[in-house]
């Protein structure tokens, strides 16, 4: 991501991605200083001249932070219930039952934000809370495909829209589903309390080796609940929300997206709302607005299953805004995909995403107190395209990621954490897989859609069960990685060999 171009798709994408933005700061707020391979998100406009810089992604921002809030309390639970500070059997005991679920769309909630974590060592963060970020717009139940439909391209909350889950055994207790987005997010953590319940009980299921299964977050049938809860919430929240609301052009909504107003400004704010439409969808993908400075290493460094990863005191401050200086979700599968790729064939999807982000930035706030010109708004709509494609791009290539580590898992039957791992790289495959149908514009066929989540399933093939349905899922988990490189053109070398070695 940080090198010179790499091959022939990535300058494609660039030359694209490059063509009608010149490159500078999202709006010009840092084009004269900054070189034009290595800009920063930031904006200014002409209707608001003595902004220095305009965009505003908090609602975004404290979305992305409280997934983290969530997943940090699903990793934390299983000690949290072995020292009695946690008990799952009381109702009172609020975020284990359907609380959890309810936790995302309380904006009175005001719980501490973990630490962000650089180089191994914990800074402060400059905001201590999510109030300190967005005191209203945190809602992720709110925004989940389905519950916000103005620009739905399926009414995901119509049983049958939703494709991907099957197995009807995962709901408990009559609560959540599988026709719905909302409904397997329901049905998932109420997985995890029921696991919860189990943990606090001393009555676990056993893993396939006949011992009791203590971590809350595994299921018998080799599931990671806090991952499944995780992506599935980041794929039908956050990729939804970028691909199918703030970037589109939904002819309906015409004060949505790409179409929104451009001419005045938003109200009291130094923006208009057409910006604000491109910052909302830029923060999604979870960029720091310096991303392009540090290398995939540094982004996708590793911080723990409940620490921020890519974070960086850009100003020097002494501490870590979490609004502008980390890199969360997508913008971090981004670069460790790249970082991953092989020197035969090496991607730069992290690069043509962002800098697509900032000409695309650049180009509503030059037209801004006007109408587009026909090749104006043309060139946005290339631009929206790139990152839409790229970013599809980079969810295919974690799925292929995944699959390869499940290969290798189901060749490392005597590990000791044989069974955490399979049900981790198991779950993280089959979170993303369910995402790829939340872009309007998709690159994946319905029908490969569909066929691929066949040939995963909904649950692993464990080593307790037959040679040959270990060998059948393995034959599978090629299908689905060969249906993937199709689609997206992806190379041999990045999908990898037939044991999961040597590709992403």
């Amino acid at each position: 991501m940080r090198s010179n171009l790499k091959n022939s798709a990535t300058m494609a994408l660039l030359v694209a991605a490059t063509a009608c933005g010149g490159g500078g700061g999202g709006g010009g707020g840092g084009g004269g200083s900054t070189p034009v391979n290595n800009p920063s998100y930031n904006g200014t406009n002409s209707l608001a001249p003595t902004v220095a810089d305009n965009v505003t992604d908090s609602g975004q921002a404290s979305r992305l932070l409280n997934l983290i809030q969530i997943t940090s309390f699903m990793d934390g639970a299983g000690s949290a219930i072995q020292s009695a500070t946690l008990d799952p059997t009381a109702n009172t005991n609020t975020e284990v039952r359907l609380q959890l679920f309810k936790r995302y769309e309380d904006t009175g909630d005001n719980r501490t934000l973990p630490l962000a974590v650089t180089n191994g060592v914990s800074l402060p963060n400059l905001q201590a809370t999510l109030n300190a970020i967005n005191t209203t717009n945190r809602s992720l139940l709110g925004k989940t495909a389905g519950n916000d439909t103005s620009t739905d391209h399926k009414a995901w909350a119509v049983p049958g829209n939703f494709k991907g889950w099957a197995d009807a055994s995962i709901v408990t207790g009559g609560i959540g589903g599988i026709d719905t987005p909302e409904n397997l997010i329901r049905a998932f953590m109420n997985a995890f309390n029921d696991r919860c319940v189990q943990v606090a009980n001393n009555n676990n299921p056993n893993d396939p080796d006949g011992s009791a299964i203590t971590d809350p977050r595994l299921t018998p049938e080799g599931r990671d609940l806090r991952q499944l809860v995780g992506k599935l919430i980041n794929m039908s929240v956050f990729y939804s929300q970028m691909t199918d609301d703030y970037l589109d052009t939904d002819m309906t909504q015409p004060t949505k997206g790409l179409r929104a107003n451009n001419l005045v400004l938003d109200g009291t704010n130094p923006y208009t709302a057409a910006e604000h439409q491109w910052d909302e969808g830029f923060g999604y993908f979870g960029a720091a607005r310096n991303y392009l400075q540090y290398s995939d290493d540094e982004v996708a460094q590793a911080g723990g299953r409940s620490n921020y990863q890519g974070a960086f005191d850009t100003n020097g401050d002494g501490s870590i805004n979490l609004d502008s200086e980390i890199n969360l979700f997508l913008a971090t599968n981004a670069s460790k995909r790249d970082r991953g790729s092989d020197p035969a064939d090496p991607t730069d999807f992290s690069r043509a995403i962002f800098l697509a982000f900032v000409n695309g930035r650049q180009k509503i706030s030059d037209a801004a107190g006007r109408a587009y010109t026909a090749q104006e708004f043309s060139d946005l709509e290339d631009q929206r395209d790139i990152i839409r494609n790229n970013v599809e791009r980079v969810i295919a290539a974690t799925i292929v990621h995944y699959i390869n580590d499940v290969l290798q898992d189901m060749d490392s039957e005597t590990s000791s954490s044989y069974f955490a791992d399979i049900s981790k790289h198991f779950s993280e495959m089959k979170g993303f897989a369910l995402g790829l149908q939340f872009n309007p514009a998709k690159l994946i066929s319905q029908s490969n859609f569909e066929m691929l989540h066949t040939l995963i399933g909904d649950a692993p093939v464990l080593k307790n069960q037959t040679t040959v349905a270990k060998d059948a899922y393995r034959a599978n988990l090629r299908q689905a990685r060969s249906i993937l490189g199709t689609a997206y053109g992806f190379s041999q070398a990045n999908l990898g060999d037939a044991d999961g070695t040597n590709g992403w």
